[in-house]
């Protein structure tokens, strides 16, 4: 089940980051196809997993396949000159894992997409220059 879910969302990612043109478009980029496979029920296998009793090097595996995966969210960060850029992913992760537990609840893909996205650019300080 981890070998199969986590390929199949990191080729949606990589396909739709191969267009994204600078790291603004890439944050975006990213983020709103993590939220529409959440949309789509991808992330939960990986939520039922990481809340399961697994072994040792099961949790390892999923831990491997979800630094991969988040892989362009802390590049696009790291280029975009975020604060703190170790603690500003784990943060920024925090909103984009909330925002797809929003999702998997009945809320609007579209409000939640705007508002995380909202939300993340406050924080690291894009404006709407900068969006494309």
């Amino acid at each position: 089940m981890i070998e199969d879910a986590f390929p199949r969302a990191n080729k949606a990612l990589t396909d739709a980051l191969k267009s994204a043109d600078g790291p603004v478009e890439e944050l975006d980029t990213y983020v709103r196809v993590s939220l529409r496979l959440a949309h789509e029920g991808a992330h939960r296998p990986a939520a039922a997993l990481a809340a399961a009793q697994l072994p040792d090097e099961c949790r390892a595996r999923l831990r491997e396949l979800h630094q991969e995966q988040a892989a362009p969210f802390r590049r696009a960060l790291r280029a975009l000159r975020a604060p703190d850029p170790q603690l500003t992913v784990q943060l920024l992760g925090g909103v984009l894992e909330a925002a797809m537990g929003a999702i998997e609840s009945g809320a609007s893909l579209s409000a939640v997409t705007e508002r995380t996205l909202t939300m993340m650019h406050a924080a690291i300080g894009v404006t709407t220059a900068d969006v494309p």
